[in-house]
């Protein structure tokens, strides 16, 4: 005998659509066409459960056409930072979680940690993310300029602007990390960018970086 015969029939006016339904499924697929997830399964999972904690879901805000195996792009940091921005640390494991959640692959997060030579677990997020920026190009001056392009909150096509004191945490950062940048070349960018920042309601970006009296954040173009 089939199974079907012993199934309950119900009629239309039975079956109940819950009404935020047909919104959710919505917003679910157009987030997925933006981010193209390596894992579906694996990403729809984290989707929902930072919904369901009202954290920011791993989502781009467009669609960008990588390989299978996605190395980081800017829209990959801009999706970590609304995540993660407003916490100094992130645990590396988290850090890993969201990192594969977004379709990146863990080798390249795992050469970023080494080059960043953390001393414990807990990551200090902005430091990371100065470390991102930087696989993003070459260079420090391609590095500052893609952070100013991911933290601003200029409309997009806008100026870029950032905070002068983010600016300045995260290049004293990489600075550090790059032995072609000295201490006085960082001093007379600060300064430099301390008056632009002046005429700028504190803020600083790509615009000012390429200012001909502005000093050369490091080797290579501007």
């Amino acid at each position: 005998m089939s199974s079907k015969a012993s199934e309950p029939m119900y009629t239309a006016e039975q079956i109940r659509i819950p009404p935020e339904l047909p919104r959710v499924l919505k917003d679910f697929t157009k987030s997925a066409v933006r981010t193209q997830p390596t894992d579906l399964l694996a990403w729809a999972s984290a989707y929902f459960q930072a919904l369901e904690k009202g954290e920011r879901p791993p989502v781009k805000e467009r669609l960008e056409l990588l390989g299978v195996e996605k190395t980081v792009s800017r829209e990959n940091l801009a999706v970590l930072e609304r995540q993660i921005g407003d916490r100094e640390f992130i645990h590396v494991d988290e850090l890993e979680r969201k990192w594969v959640e977004i379709g990146c692959i863990k080798d390249q997060l795992h050469d970023l940690l080494r080059v960043g030579n953390f001393p414990d677990d807990n990551i200090p997020w902005l430091q990371f993310f100065a470390l991102a920026c930087s696989s993003l190009g070459v260079g420090v001056s391609s590095a500052m300029h893609n952070a100013c392009r991911i933290l601003t909150r200029d409309d997009p096509g806008g100026s870029a602007r950032i905070p002068l004191d983010v600016f300045m945490k995260l290049y004293r950062y990489l600075a550090l990390l790059d032995r072609d940048v000295g201490q006085e070349q960082v001093e007379a960018v600060e300064v430099f960018l301390a008056e632009q920042a002046k005429q700028g309601a504190g803020l600083v970006g790509p615009r000012n970086l390429g200012h001909h009296d502005c000093p050369r954040l490091g080797p290579g173009p501007r």
